[in-house]
């Protein structure tokens, strides 16, 4: 029986410096800029990043973003769960690359690619999988190839694993 099944998804780990202006979704009271000065501002603070200047301490000194105090450090994130046209910059982004500056709905960002992007794979936990149906016998094979080649991987302390053969 099927316990949960998580679908894969593409992930990485990013970084950004988040140059916030008033109105801006989830901005602080005390930004008070406009978004035009914002965007002056992220365009200054790349310049100084293209410069030499470290991400982390630009990140750290410049960034409106509560990831300010890491250094900018988003940690792990799955296409789908930052902005679009956020995501659609970062998961091209090779690792070690700085982003442009983009713009979202929270201001303006200057992404850092700390890996690569990678697909995850799907999890699937099964307390037990059976294979019914006439076409049983062709379904076994399958999934015992994808189970050897590493397409389906298991967590669980200890996996029982019995392959049927079937006679006609």
């Amino acid at each position: 029986f099927l316990r949960q099944r998580i679908p894969g998804q593409e992930q990485m780990r990013a970084s950004h410096i988040l140059v916030s202006f008033k109105g801006a979704a989830a901005a602080p009271a005390s930004v008070t800029r406009t978004k035009q000065e914002a965007a002056a501002r992220v365009a200054a603070l790349k310049k100084q990043i293209d410069g030499g200047a470290s991400f982390d301490s630009v990140a750290r000194s410049s960034s409106d973003g509560p990831s300010a105090a890491l250094s900018g450090i988003l940690g792990s994130i799955n296409r789908g769960t930052m902005p679009p046209s956020f995501d659609d910059v970062a998961f091209k982004l090779a690792a070690g690359k700085i982003s442009a500056p983009v713009e979202t709905q929270f201001g303006y960002h200057i992404i850092r690619a700390d890996t690569a992007p990678a697909m995850q794979p799907e999890t699937v936990t099964y307390d037990e999988l059976t294979i019914t149906g006439i076409d049983a016998p062709k379904q076994a094979p399958a999934i015992v190839t994808r189970l050897k080649t590493g397409q389906v991987r298991s967590t669980e302390a200890a996996v029982r694993l019995r392959t049927l053969f079937f006679s006609y």
